[in-house]
């Protein structure tokens, strides 16, 4: 069995495949157990990867599985002890890969990451990861800062960026391969790391092994905005308390949305906090957060599916009283206003707010979804409110009495 495994997804990165392939050649031997995986790129980046590394073992989909999907497929074909994996927009030093498996002789050492830099080779872009609760916000140590040694120290960190990270087969073998659920990509690092860690590996930033990320963008902006979010919610559904949720993670975020008032940022939100709703309510067989992944299950009943639902409907009306939604953000919604003219601005900073707020609290399940009548008189929903919070402060309450020592 080889020693280490390399596995470089690949989706339309030709003009970085190549780079990164001759980079790679310095690094390592040419024997070594190399795996693309490509995601249906159309750009001729499957002739590049056979024209540059002819040993090279090729998976080839019809279709974009994401950056876990197209990961996970070469780790389940990869024989290694160490599975390395690398972005093809990412070109390491001659020394990387002995450096970063000199990290494993550690104690207790699962996952390592690298030093990246930006490719002008001087300014840091990732010196291990930071993850900051409970909002679940993360951010790279050291970003944009002078390579300067400040960040030449051997760390233990809560997560390390995909884009360059060595595992332990062991990990796979204790908490599984990564969420398919964070698709198309953003935070299902993140996700492996802590589940690694909650399983009592450790997380390393290692800087004796170097690389510089060209970090191109395969997705327009907003649309990454918007899926850094959906991943950012995901991952609070899988690993955050039903209660934390409910009562921290809904008060701070409530007081950064009055702060970050970018209309890009709240048109992701939107949506966000829509599929943060659903995916709350699904069931297992529906593929949602109730499932266990790697051994973890996060919401555990219908009482605590519907309070974390009703949070995140509660959040999703606070984004359309703080931001005015125009014609043209409708159709991306797939809604229309039922009114014109001046009533417009009372449906969507007034009436539509309280239809979207109290959705949720009174949805049973993916089957409800369409039973919510948007017409419903303005008249009950002002009668029902003060019920409907008293009845939101009872499943907190019940949820708080459940909580466990020791959970985050």
């Amino acid at each position: 069995m080889a020693t280490v495994s390399l596995i470089i997804p690949c989706w339309n990165g030709r003009p970085w495949l190549e780079g990164c392939l001759q980079a790679l050649r310095r690094a390592v031997d040419r024997a070594c157990d190399l795996i693309v995986v490509d995601n249906a790129s159309t750009d001729g980046s499957v002739e590049v990867a056979r024209a540059l590394w002819p040993s090279a073992r090729l998976i080839q989909h019809t279709r974009n599985l994401g950056f876990a999907g197209a990961v996970n497929a070469g780790l389940r074909q990869a024989e290694g002890e160490w599975l390395v994996l690398l972005n093809q927009d990412v070109e390491v030093a001659p020394d990387w890969l002995a450096a970063l498996t000199r990290a494993f002789a550690e104690p207790g050492v699962g996952i390592v990451g690298c030093k990246l830099l930006y490719p002008d080779g001087r300014t840091l872009q990732h010196a291990g990861g930071d993850l900051e609760w409970p909002q679940g916000w993360t951010r790279h140590l050291g970003q944009g800062q002078p390579d300067d040694g400040r960040f030449d120290q051997v760390a233990e960190v809560p997560f390390v960026t995909g884009a360059a990270m060595a595992i332990s087969r062991r990990v796979l073998e204790t908490v599984g391969l990564f969420d398919t659920g964070f698709f198309p990509a953003y935070y299902e690092d993140v996700d492996l790391c802590h589940r690694a860690r909650l399983a009592g590996f450790r997380v390393l930033y290692w800087p004796a092994a170097r690389a510089v990320h060209h970090e191109s963008r395969s997705l327009p902006a907003e649309t990454a905005i918007s899926y850094y979010h959906r991943g950012r919610l995901r991952f609070l559904l899988k690993h955050c308390p039903p209660e934390r949720l409910c009562r921290e993670f809904f008060a701070e975020e409530r007081v950064w949305l009055q702060k970050d008032r970018r209309p890009a940022v709240h048109r992701a939100l939107y949506t966000a906090y829509v599929a943060a709703q659903w995916l709350a309510l699904a069931p297992a067989a529906d593929g949602g957060v109730g499932e266990a992944t790697g051994g973890f299950r996060a919401l555990p009943d219908l009482t605590a599916q519907r309070a974390v639902a009703a949070i995140f409907a509660r959040l999703q009306a606070e984004v359309l009283r703080l931001t005015p939604f125009h014609d043209h953000d409708l159709a991306a919604f797939g809604e229309e206003p039922p009114v014109r003219g001046w009533w417009r601005a009372l449906w969507w900073q007034t009436i539509r707010p309280l239809l979207v707020r109290y959705r949720a609290r009174l949805a049973l399940g993916p089957r409800n979804r369409q039973t919510w009548d948007p017409a419903a008189s303005l008249a009950w929903l002002i009668r029902r409110q003060d019920a409907l919070e008293a009845r939101l402060t009872a499943l907190e309450a019940r949820l708080a009495e459940r909580k466990e020592p020791g959970q985050i």
